[in-house]
């Protein structure tokens, strides 16, 4: 609840005044929402789905890439899956140290590239 300003009488008003207004209630937010975390103007606006190319709902030209939070908070989730699956690279020093990346490939004559089906990958 905002304690600061009469938010919701504003919304009100506001709402009765302008035409395709719509009101949109946080609730355990108060006047300074948009500073707290995981509150993101742009996620919000494209879950009204108010955002369009066109008189007409078109999910394809409608479409928006995610916000820098959105797409953080779709991969988080994952992450495990990416540490399971991705590929790790090693290859041999002039030395014969073994070294994970891909520093030690010659840049000249035959090398070999070894690969096999990873768990999920």
């Amino acid at each position: 609840m905002d304690q600061l300003l009469p938010s919701r009488e504003e919304a009100e008003r506001l709402h009765k005044s302008l035409p395709n207004c719509r009101i949109r209630h946080f609730n355990d937010s108060g006047h300074t929402i948009f500073l707290e975390a995981g509150i993101d103007l742009v996620t919000t606006i494209k879950g009204a789905i108010c955002y369009r190319r066109s008189s007409q709902i078109d999910y394809v030209s409608d479409y928006l890439l995610p916000t820098p939070s959105e797409f953080q908070k779709a991969t988080d989730q994952y992450k495990w899956v990416d540490l399971a699956s991705s590929p790790v690279m090693f290859s041999t020093l002039k030395d014969g140290k073994i070294v994970k990346g891909l520093e030690g490939i010659p840049t000249e004559g035959p090398n070999v590239f070894v690969g096999y089906h990873m768990l999920m990958g």
